[in-house]
């Protein structure tokens, strides 16, 4: 009877070691951004954990990019553009100011933005709102800057929609391999600042790796830089540097983000893709 009871307990304890192993390798095939074919990795630096996010389809625009008109709304002028603002509307409504702004206050508070700062002068407002994308699919966070200046005939409002990049969102190439990520105090901007670099192998040309950059990251927020890494090159040499940045603000209180990118083949037809993030937004 008791070898009986050992070997029920060997059993007991075989098949619940089995289950655990299998619960384990089920909870590390789960991917923590969903996409129909992107994965993410954290790859352990020598401060930090960091996020790494691979390729995927760039995602459709989150409902809080869907900024509300005022009713009545007239004169409507809408662009769409890629440097710096994602997307700017001006328009005209027949109502005051105070009204504009409890318009807004009550409505955009639904859709995820949470206001930032409000400033008065006479019957001109302005609104800051900022919205986190971090629990979303999107690599960006987004900021909403609105002007609501009343005349004595009518309501001028002016709207500002920028994506601010998720620094912990840059994509890498969809077969990126040997990833790596290190943190260095930054050249430029002086020891209390980082520098992040990241390294990484591909099977895809250099060439391939630029195309994708170039379509990838203006989507996400990045302005592509107007020259390169050297004179003349329109920012369109991969093998010396392609550059991208993000700024915001004035010159008291400037706040900036730069990416550089380069890629050069190495022994067996293969790239290495190297970035440097860096700017005053890196503690």
């Amino acid at each position: 009877m008791q070898k009986l009871q050992q070997t029920a307990m060997l059993v007991y304890w075989a098949l619940t070691s089995f289950a655990i192993l299998i619960g384990l390798t089920a909870c590390s095939n789960t991917e923590l951004w969903p996409s129909s074919s992107a994965t993410e990795t954290s790859i352990a630096t020598s401060s930090s954990t960091k996020e790494v996010v691979r390729s995927f389809p760039t995602p459709m625009p989150p409902e809080a990019e869907d900024v509300p008109l005022y009713p009545g709304a007239f004169s409507i002028d809408n662009s769409r553009v890629y440097e710096q603002d994602w997307r700017r509307t001006r328009y005209q409504v027949e109502s005051n100011s105070h009204e504009v702004v409890a318009f807004y206050k009550k409505q955009l508070p639904n859709q995820g933005w949470v206001l930032d700062r409000e400033y008065w002068s006479g019957f001109r407002a302005s609104l800051s709102y900022k919205w986190d994308g971090s629990t979303s699919a999107v690599p960006w966070d987004s900021e909403l800057h609105l002007d609501i200046d009343q005349s004595n005939v009518h309501v001028y409002v002016n709207m500002s929609l920028e994506r601010v990049p998720n620094l912990d969102r840059i994509p890498l190439y969809q077969d990126a391999q040997q990833v790596e990520v290190k943190e260095v105090p930054s050249k430029e901007w002086g020891s209390r600042f980082i520098e992040q670099h990241t390294s990484y192998i591909t099977d895809v040309k250099p060439e391939e790796v630029k195309a994708f950059y170039k379509a990838m990251l203006q989507p996400y927020g990045w302005s592509s830089s107007d020259g390169g890494s050297e004179d003349g090159d329109n920012n369109d040499n991969i093998y010396k540097g392609i550059k991208f940045g993000w700024r915001t603000g004035d010159i008291h209180h400037m706040r900036y983000i730069g990416l550089d990118i380069t890629a050069n083949e190495v022994p067996g037809g293969r790239t290495n893709v190297k970035m440097k993030l860096d700017g005053t937004l890196l503690p």
